[in-house]
């Protein structure tokens, strides 16, 4: 049975399944190539090709009109996070674009409702863990988050997608120098190092997804340092997961056990 579910940037999530609020008829959940081609004689050559941004859409039934006024309360926090599950759960970060009420009848108030795609699709990924020891744990979060409790270790995550996936890492101090190898298919692909003594309790926070970030975060989450400049600029230090087996090998010039947490999302042309 096909579900959706809308979370704001506040961390609140609205139910689209109920009786009171039923989102029907969805359509742009698929892929859409936006081509441009240059007439040669008979024949058509593409110059450029991509994916057009994403519009999903579709009807929300409301039972009343107080119900409709809560959605809009809901609303007024962007960007949202829109949840389709079917066969898996997906995700796609979404804005409203449009929405058009009707009066309230016997059926409902119906709102025909269309979203502008931040994205594709993306999936959450379920992660493999390594320590050099061959003894890592597995901890299970929302984002399921894998811990690596050595001074040496490998994050192991398997995509099928052909799209290039963005990559968070996040190391928790004490680390000294941290450095890091992408394997894909067990040839390297990327190299990090961010020349930096992190404290105890203090997170080095480096990331791919937009906007690309290297930062040192305090032990409640707030960000106390950019770290971009102490990156080495010799490397490629942002990581991305491609098809395939990707293996990330983790090291640091102290003698502390290292604490890696990795959150990948695989994104996808359509579900």
């Amino acid at each position: 049975m096909r579900q959706f579910k809308l979370y704001n940037s506040i961390g609140k999530y609205y139910d689209l399944n109920s009786t009171e609020s039923f989102f029907h008829d969805p359509e742009g959940l698929g892929f859409e190539n936006d081509a441009e081609y240059e007439r040669i004689g008979s024949q058509f050559l593409r110059t450029e090709s991509g994916m057009k941004q994403p519009e999903p859409s579709g009807k929300i039934r409301f039972i009343d009109y107080k119900t409709y006024n809560e959605f809009s309360k809901f609303l007024q926090n962007q960007p949202l996070r829109l949840e389709y599950t079917a066969a898996g759960t997906y995700y796609m970060d979404v804005e409203v674009k449009k929405i058009k009420k009707t009066e309230l009848e016997v059926m409902g108030l119906i709102v025909e409702i269309e979203f502008s795609g931040l994205g594709p699709w993306y999936l959450d990924l379920i992660k493999h863990m390594e320590d050099s020891s061959l003894m890592g744990k597995i901890y299970d979060y929302e984002y399921p988050y894998t811990y690596a409790d050595s001074t040496q270790g490998i994050i192991r995550i398997d995509s099928d997608s052909e799209i290039e996936s963005p990559l968070k890492i996040t190391a928790i101090g004490p680390i000294y120098n941290l450095m890091y190898t992408h394997y894909l298919n067990g040839k390297v692909i990327a190299t990090g190092k961010v020349n930096y003594d992190l404290p105890e309790g203090h997170r080095l926070q480096i990331s791919s997804q937009m906007p690309y970030s290297i930062k040192e975060l305090d032990n409640i989450g707030t960000e106390v340092n950019d770290l971009y400049q102490c990156s080495d600029f010799s490397t490629e230090r942002f990581l991305w997961i491609k098809k395939g087996v990707n293996e990330i090998f983790f090291s640091h010039g102290g003698s502390e056990k290292i604490k890696v947490v990795a959150e990948a999302l695989i994104y996808y042309d359509s579900v």
